[in-house]
């Protein structure tokens, strides 16, 4: 969503009242966007470590000889249908599927994802921060802003990891 377009779009919503309030939706909306920066940027950390997940993940699983051929399906992995039937075949029989994967893609970038999610905390608390000053300006307009910021977290999609 573009930043400006959701700024016209809240203080259409919102109707502020004067420019003191005019700031304050754009203030929540630049939390708002921050946020959904942030969901986004947690789901490509994942994505950018799944190659070496899924390498870490072979290595950990096939046998010493075994562990070239754990690089080279790691990096034919998401390009070749044949070697994901393999990896596919060797995470069975161990009783592991595709989340064994993004599981480690996950322990592997904890540090990041913590850092992440922190800055998540952080955000939306600033936004509560905001929506509560904001409700000591005007009760009506905190409970109109509350309402269409919440509609707009709530309209965010993530989005989906692609396998092929």
């Amino acid at each position: 969503m573009n930043t400006h377009r959701s700024i016209r779009k809240l203080i259409e919503e919102i109707g502020p009242q004067g420019p003191i309030e005019a700031v304050y939706v754009e203030e929540i909306t630049a939390l708002i966007w921050d946020i959904q920066r942030l969901r986004n940027c947690k789901v490509s950390v994942i994505h950018q470590m799944s190659r070496r997940a899924l390498e870490s993940l072979l290595t950990e699983l096939l046998t010493i000889n075994q562990k070239i051929k754990a690089q080279a399906l790691a990096k034919r992995w998401f390009e070749d249908a044949a070697a994901r039937e393999e990896v596919s075949e060797i995470l069975k029989r161990f009783d592991l599927d595709e989340s064994a994967i993004e599981a480690e893609a996950i322990r592997l970038a904890s540090d990041q994802l913590e850092w992440l999610d922190k800055a998540l905390v952080l955000a939306s608390s600033r936004l509560d921060k905001s929506l509560r000053f904001i409700k000591s300006y005007r009760v009506g307009f905190a409970d109109d802003v509350r309402r269409h910021s919440d509609r707009l977290l709530m309209a965010d999609v993530t989005p989906q990891r692609s396998v092929a």
